[in-house]
């Protein structure tokens, strides 16, 4: 690069890609000011896999390489790279050779960049850095400027430890006069250094309201003691604590425990500077709606919420809790609205919901459990009701396999028996439809009724070891793409596609193999694949790798997914690669690795213990 005229179009051409397009102009200039550039023919090989590095950075120009990789004999493709990516990034995450030969696809010019040159340059611009890195890890890169409320304690919004308390002897009087005094809604009830219960505002105008004397001891109207929490508690999980049952406040004490002594009562209003709206308002709203115009208007709200507080990956797990909080009580509410309020009845989510991974507005999966036959009817006209009125609030329909009128609602005895049949016989009862209903979760009713069944379950699978083998085997129904290449969605054969299919082709190769170790572990009903990924690793600490990469990649995966569908109000099942950012691309590449190596392991772990 001999003229000043090529180092500035070199580095016009750089700016256009990350991680250049962080770097400032005077620094590119000094890095090309070095390069070279250097033409392939087709069917040319840049470097060889296991070699050491050259000293140079290939970063293409025009063209496609394709990254191969040779074990046992066999040539496997693993990437296909064009114009502004790069080949050798790897040793500056401690690689000490080309993990893969690249080879020209057609005529290739590449620009050299020194190494030596480039490194400097990733301590100056951490986002460089970040993308550099993303070839390794599969959510951890993403960083916004806010801290998100996952990585705040709640010591932080509550500075001062001064509770504000009553004695139980205290009058309805007095308890209200110390309110008025302090500027709270709540008071904890103290005996000494113990914390008996809670009396909040809307108790004492209950109370009243009812007629009752405002001479009565506060111990006569209190509450249960709200729950603990020590001071490095995180701000989502503090709000995920709190419930309208116990007044949207918690305890702060020494150590997270009634033991240890009470700092002070934290309320939903000292957590709302966290936040632009407040998601316990938000409950307590959806509980209390008047109808479902209100409801709907709550719903979108709360969507909006998500999305807003949907800042990086890591921030999914709390987020996916409490959008299952919203749909529960949405739920509720509109049963409550339509007067199906028979706790006789026991309500279910299942798929995605009874994992507790819809984060988008799509209706969650529900069932019934119907307490006899006489109740059929009546219980699928409920159903019925319930999903044409979650559509009225904004929810999208679901597209789970369509098990036919009225089979999502049926008896106890019924349900246990389609257990039985797709455990003992999955190939004639048709498993493969029936595998999201292996996710249900208990929400509504008869707690007990759905313990029974769980337990059931889980005694037929605990006998039955040839339905690991099939599930298994099932998981290798949809493979993840191998990469992205221009604005198309590659997969192992070569093949191109338009579409990103997240869901079929991302999260359901990790949902299944979460289902089959849900299997192993007795965790079937009432999990989350993260849940299950977690017991596997902690079964299996020297695959630890396997599995922490796999639940980062979910995560990454549901991050994108939800990004995408509260964004553009839809299910987020599908993104055009245009959607994604180079560094989204980059990182899912690796995520794309990561759901092979689960699926190998998965396969061959299965069928090796089954021998």
């Amino acid at each position: 690069m001999q003229t000043a005229a090529i180092r500035y179009r070199v580095a016009d051409f750089l700016k256009q890609y990350p991680p250049f397009q962080s770097m400032e102009e005077p620094d590119l200039l000094e890095l090309v000011e070095h390069g070279r550039v250097k033409f392939h023919q087709g069917d040319e090989f840049l470097c060889w896999q296991n070699t050491a590095y050259s000293p140079y950075l290939f970063v293409i120009q025009q063209g496609a390489v394709s990254l191969w990789e040779e074990a046992e004999g066999k040539e496997t493709l693993r990437d296909i790279r064009g114009p502004g990516d790069i080949i050798g990034a790897e040793r500056f995450m401690g690689s000490t050779a080309y993990a893969y030969s690249a080879r020209s696809n057609g005529e290739v010019m590449v620009y050299a960049l020194p190494a030596a040159d480039f490194e400097p340059l990733l301590r100056k611009y951490p986002q460089a850095n970040r993308y550099i890195n993303a070839n390794a890890a599969a959510g951890s890169i993403y960083q916004d400027e806010r801290r998100g409320v996952h990585e705040m304690f709640v010591a932080e919004l509550v500075p001062e430890p001064e509770p504000f308390t009553c004695r139980p002897e205290c009058t309805v009087t007095e308890a209200a006069r110390i309110m008025r005094t302090v500027h709270t809604d709540a008071l904890a009830v103290m005996d000494g250094y113990t914390l008996l219960g809670l009396v909040t505002a809307s108790d004492i105008l209950g109370w009243i309201a009812d007629g009752g004397s405002v001479t009565k001891a506060v111990r006569d109207i209190m509450g249960a003691p709200p729950p603990p929490v020590a001071p490095q508690t995180l701000v989502s999980d503090c709000v995920l604590a709190m419930s309208p049952s116990t007044g949207n406040v918690v305890a702060l004490t020494g150590a997270g425990t009634y033991q240890s002594g009470l700092m002070r009562l934290v309320t939903a209003a000292d957590l709302q500077p966290a936040f632009g709206d407040s998601p316990l308002a938000l409950m307590q709203e959806i509980s209390l709606a008047s109808n479902i115009e209100s409801l709907r208007l709550l719903h979108l709200r709360a969507r909006a919420f998500l999305l807003a507080q949907l800042t990086e990956p890591s921030a999914v797990d709390w987020l996916a809790a409490f959008s299952d909080r919203i749909n529960v009580s949405v739920v509720k509410r509109l049963l409550e609205l339509a007067g199906y309020t028979s706790e006789r009845r026991t309500w279910c989510f299942w798929g995605a919901a009874g994992r507790r991974e819809l984060l988008c507005a799509v209706e969650p999966e529900i069932a019934l459990l119907a307490p006899e036959d006489s109740d059929l009817n009546a219980g699928q006209a409920a159903l019925q009701r319930l999903r044409a009125d979650l559509s009225d609030c904004g929810y999208i329909p679901y597209t789970a396999p369509d098990f036919g009128a009225g089979f999502l609602c049926a008896t106890e005895l019924t349900w246990r028996g389609r257990f039985k049949q797709w455990v003992s016989d999955p190939i004639q009862s048709q498993i493969y439809r029936a595998r999201p209903l292996f996710d249900m979760r208990f929400i509504l009713g008869s707690a007990d009724v759905f313990q029974r069944l769980v337990s059931d379950t889980n005694e037929i699978i605990g006998g039955s070891p040839e339905f690991q083998k099939l599930l298994a085997n099932d998981c290798l129904s949809a493979l993840p793409p191998l990469t992205f290449f221009q604005d198309a969605v590659v997969d192992e054969d070569g093949g191109r596609t338009e579409v990103f299919a997240v869901e079929s082709h991302a999260l359901e190769p990790m949902v299944e193999v979460g289902r089959v170790f849900g299997v192993v572990h007795q965790m079937v009903l009432g999990s989350s694949t993260l849940n299950r990924l977690e017991q596997a690793r902690s079964k299996m600490p020297a695959d630890d790798a396997v599995f922490r990469k796999a639940a980062e990649t979910l995560r990454l995966v549901l991050y994108l997914q939800a990004r995408s569908g509260l964004r553009l109000k839809n299910s987020g099942a599908e993104i055009l690669p245009s959607q994604l950012s180079q560094l989204d691309r980059q990182v899912l590449k690796g995520g794309f690795r990561a759901i092979h190596n689960l699926l190998d392991f998965t396969v061959n772990r299965i069928w090796a213990e089954a021998l």
